[in-house]
C-alpha cells in the first residue's frame, strides 16, 4: 500500500543524506561532530543507529547529537508504518525489539524518542504539549525552560517583500547599523529619522500590495487594491478551522456586514491530506457555491489552491500573497496548532495577525 512506498522514500532519504554527509566528511568540508536537527517524525530513520545498514556503526556518526524539532501533534503528522514492514525497512531489532510497536503499527515517534538527545516543539505551548501528552514517555529529553524566543520564524530572503528589504537596507547603510537590534535602537534615538523610516516603510508596503494585486488580476484572481486584503491560506484540515469562515459567509447577517466592510479575503492554501479530503472538499465546494450564489462575493473572496481548478498556490505564488496582505488569519482548535508559520510571513511584511493564542 502507500505506506510501503513511503517506507522506501524514507529509506532513500536516509541513505542519500547520510552518504552526502559521509562524502563531505571525507573531503574535510564539515566539522568533527554532527548535530542533527530532525524536523518531524518523518525524519526518524536518519538517526544513524535506527537501521541495520552501512551507516549504523560508522565512526563518522558515533558522537552525533540529535535534536528532534516537532511541528505538529495531529495524527497525520505523527506517522506510523505497518509493523509487517519491520524487516523490509531493516529496523535495528536488537535496539528496539517490540518497544516501537503499537498494535500492527511501527510508531516513528517512539524511534525519535529513543534516539533524540533533545526534543522541542516550535513554540512554548507546543513544547509543553509534547512534554505532557504526546511524548511524555520521553519528557526527560524535553527541556522545561524554553524561552519565549523558541518559536518558528520565516526566511526573510524568501518571504519579505523586495520593496521592504530595499528600505531596511537603505537605513542600514544610512545609520551604519551592525544588526537589526542596532538599527532599531538608532531609529528610536532619532525621532525625525524614526518617523521618516515609518513613512518610507508604509510606502514600500503599499507599493508591494499594488504590484501583487496587479499580478493576481492578470492571473484571473480579482482583488480590489482599495480594500483591506486578508489571507487565510494554510493547509486545509479540520483543526485549522476554515469552516468558521465558510459558516460566517453562509449567515445572511454576517455576510452582509462582511461585504459592506469592503474586505477582500484570499482563502485556500496547500492540498488537504488524503485522510481529511472530505473536510477540505466540503469547505471549498461550499465556498464556491456561495460565491456563485451571491455575485457580490466575487469581488471580495478569492480561492487559491495548488490544483488545476483554481489560481495556483505554491512556493512562488505564496510570497506574492504575504507581501500584499494587510492582515493574516490563524484559527485553530486549542492544543493542536504548533506555530503560526503562515501568518508570520505576513508579519515580516507589515501585516497584522488575527489569531488564536494557540501556537
Amino acid at each position: 500500500d502507500g505506506k510501503e512506498h513511503l517506507s522506501q522514500q524514507l529509506l532513500l532519504y536516509r541513505k542519500a543524506s547520510l552518504k552526502l554527509l559521509e562524502m563531505l566528511k571525507e573531503k574535510g568540508k564539515v566539522k568533527d561532530k554532527f548535530l542533527f536537527s530532525l524536523s518531524e517524525v518523518y525524519t526518524a530513520l536518519l538517526a544513524p543507529e535506527a537501521i541495520n545498514d552501512e551507516f549504523k556503526d560508522s565512526p563518522i556518526f558515533k558522537d552525533t547529537y540529535i535534536h528532534h524539532y516537532n511541528h505538529t501533534v495531529v495524527p497525520v503528522g505523527m506517522l506510523k508504518l505497518l509493523a509487517s514492514l519491520y524487516s523490509f525497512i531493516g529496523l535495528n531489532r536488537e535496539r528496539y525489539g517490540s518497544s516501537i510497536i503499537e498494535g500492527d503499527e511501527i510508531v516513528l515517534a517512539k524511534i525519535i524518542g529513543m534516539e533524540a538527545d533533545e526534543i522541542t516543539g516550535c513554540s512554548m505551548a507546543h513544547t509543553d504539549i509534547l512534554r505532557k501528552k504526546v511524548m511524555k514517555k520521553f519528557k526527560d529529553k524535553i527541556p522545561d525552560n524554553i524561552s519565549e524566543e523558541n518559536s518558528e520564524g520565516v526566511y526573510l530572503d524568501n518571504w519579505q517583500g523586495e520593496e521592504i528589504q530595499k528600505i531596511i537596507a537603505k537605513y542600514y547603510v544610512r545609520l551604519g547599523a551592525r544588526d537589526d537590534a542596532d538599527l532599531f535602537r538608532r531609529l528610536d534615538n532619532s525621532a525625525g529619522l524614526r518617523e521618516q523610516f515609518i513613512d518610507d516603510l508604509m510606502s514600500a508596503i503599499e507599493k508591494q500590495k499594488n504590484k501583487s494585486i496587479l499580478w493576481f488580476n492578470r492571473e484571473g484572481v480579482n482583488l480590489n487594491k482599495d480594500s483591506a486584503l486578508i489571507s487565510l491560506t494554510r493547509r486545509i484540515v479540520p483543526y485549522k478551522k476554515l469552516d468558521i469562515v465558510v459558516e460566517m459567509l453562509k449567515n445572511p447577517a454576517y455576510r452582509e456586514r462582511f461585504i459592506k466592510l469592503g474586505i477582500s479575503i484570499i482563502v485556500g492554501g496547500r492540498k488537504f491530506d488524503r485522510n481529511e479530503q472530505d473536510y477540505g472538499i466540503t469547505q471549498i465546494r461550499t465556498l464556491e457555491k456561495l460565491v456563485e450564489k451571491y455575485p457580490e462575493l466575487k469581488k471580495c473572496v478569492a480561492i487559491v489552491l495548488d490544483d488545476a481548478r483554481h489560481a495556483g498556490y505554491n512556493i512562488f505564488i505564496a510570497p506574492r500573497i504575504y507581501s500584499s496582505v494587510d492582515a493574516t488569519i490563524m484559527l485553530s482548535d486549542i492544543g493542536l496548532e504548533a506555530g503560526p508559520t503562515s501568518p508570520s510571513k505576513g508579519l515580516v511584511n507589515g501585516a497584522a495577525m488575527i489569531a488564536t493564542l494557540d501556537g
